[in-house]
C-alpha cells in the first residue's frame, strides 16, 4: 500500500483506537504492510493484491478490487492506501469495498490531492501535474523522478481528485466521513524530488485542502440510491467484459 514516513504516522494515529482483533483487509498490500499491522497489534489481517509475488508469506487474497470480488466474510476494517488513483473507475473499487465491509465497518484511504499547492503552481505555469503521472513527463521542474520504462503503466495515476470531490463521492456511495487529514508524502522519489524539504515545511503550515495527500476515515452506511447505482455498476461490468 506504499507507506511513506508521514503517511504511516497519520495511519498509525487513526488505527490506534480500533479493536486489534478486527477482521482487517489491506487493498493493494504486501508483506511489509502485513508486518506493519502486526507490529501495531492487529491479529486478523488479510492482504489483497493482483500479484502472487506480493502475497508471499502472508494470508492473502488474489483479486481485482475494481471487479466483483470473491465471496468473503465481511471485514471490520479495510485499508486502501494510494489505490484509487491507479484505478480507471474508482467508483467500482469503492462499491466493492462497501460490499466487503460489515455494517458500521471502517475504511481508511489515502490518495494524492489534485488541488495541492504543487499542482496549483504547476497549472499556473502550464506544467504537467506531478500528482498525475510524474513518471511520464519531464517538463515540470518540481518533478524530478527517474523510473524504469517497464514501471510506467504500473505507477501512472489514472485518477486524481480533490478533498471535496472524493468526500461527496463517498457520501453518494453510502459512506459517512468521520475524519479528514492532509499529509506530506515525504519521499524524495515522489512528486517533487529535490524539493522534498520545502514540501514538508509547506505541508505543515498549509490548510488541509492545499496539502499533497488526502487521508480519509469513513464508516459504512446505507447505499444511497442503491438500486440505481447497482444497476449501473452491473451494466458497466457487462460492457467491460465484452
Amino acid at each position: 500500500m506504499g507507506l511513506t514516513s508521514n503517511k504511516q504516522q497519520e495511519l498509525t494515529k487513526q488505527i490506534q483506537t480500533i479493536n486489534k482483533t478486527s477482521r482487517t483487509l489491506v487493498i493493494g498490500g504486501n508483506k511489509n504492510d502485513y508486518n506493519y499491522l502486526k507490529n501495531q497489534g492487529f491479529t486478523n489481517i488479510t492482504i489483497n493484491n493482483l500479484s502472487k509475488n506480493q502475497l508471499k508469506g502472508v494470508k492473502g487474497k488474489l483479486f481485482d478490487i475494481t471487479k466483483k470480488p470473491p465471496k468473503l466474510e465481511k471485514f471490520d476494517l479495510i485499508i486502501a492506501l494510494d489505490v484509487l488513483e491507479h484505478t480507471i473507475i474508482p467508483d467500482f473499487a469503492l462499491l466493492n469495498i462497501h460490499a466487503l465491509l460489515k455494517p458500521r465497518g471502517k475504511l481508511v484511504l489515502t490518495t494524492p490531492n489534485l488541488a495541492c499547492l504543487v499542482n496549483r503552481v504547476s497549472l499556473l505555469f502550464g506544467w504537467s501535474l506531478p500528482n498525475y503521472a510524474p513518471y511520464f513527463f519531464k517538463d515540470n521542474p518540481l518533478c524530478v523522478v527517474d523510473v524504469m520504462p517497464s514501471h510506467f503503466f504500473y505507477l501512472a495515476h489514472k485518477n486524481v481528485c480533490t478533498f471535496g470531490q472524493l468526500e461527496r463521492n463517498l457520501v453518494a456511495l453510502g459512506f459517512k466521513v468521520t475524519c479528514r487529514k492532509g499529509f506530506h508524502y515525504g519521499a524524495v522519489n515522489q512528486s517533487s524530488g529535490s524539493y522534498n524539504g520545502v514540501r514538508g515545511l509547506l505541508n505543515k503550515v498549509l490548510p488541509t485542502n492545499f496539502k499533497e495527500g488526502i487521508l480519509l476515515v469513513v464508516v459504512k452506511g446505507c447505499l444511497v440510491g442503491e438500486g440505481v447505482v447497482s444497476a449501473y455498476y452491473e451494466n458497466s461490468l457487462k460492457e467491460e467484459s465484452k
